[in-house]
Formats: structure tokens, C-alpha cells, sequence
């Protein structure tokens, strides 16, 4: 759990840091849902 919840973090400062290149590709929303969805699917294999 310790490695997802840091890659949760460090999905969040990827964006605060490089939102210049992601916001001409997505939006903020888009990659929320799109991590969300990774983050997801990661837990889900660990079954």
C-alpha cells in the first residue's frame, strides 16, 4: 500500500508540475478519470 499511495502523490504533483504539457492533451478531469482508472486496475491484479 505504501507504493500506490505514493504513486497517488506523485501522480498529483505530475500534474501541478508539467500541467503545461497534460493541459494541451487533457484535461484536468481526463486525468483524473485516467489515473483513477490505472490506479484501479493496478489494485485490482494484487487479488
Amino acid at each position: 500500500m505504501d507504493l500506490i499511495t505514493y504513486n497517488i502523490i506523485m501522480f498529483g504533483h505530475m500534474w501541478a508540475l508539467k500541467r503545461w504539457f497534460f493541459k494541451k492533451i487533457m484535461t484536468i478531469d481526463e486525468y483524473i478519470q485516467q489515473q483513477t482508472e490505472n490506479i484501479l486496475a493496478v489494485l485490482d491484479k494484487r487479488d
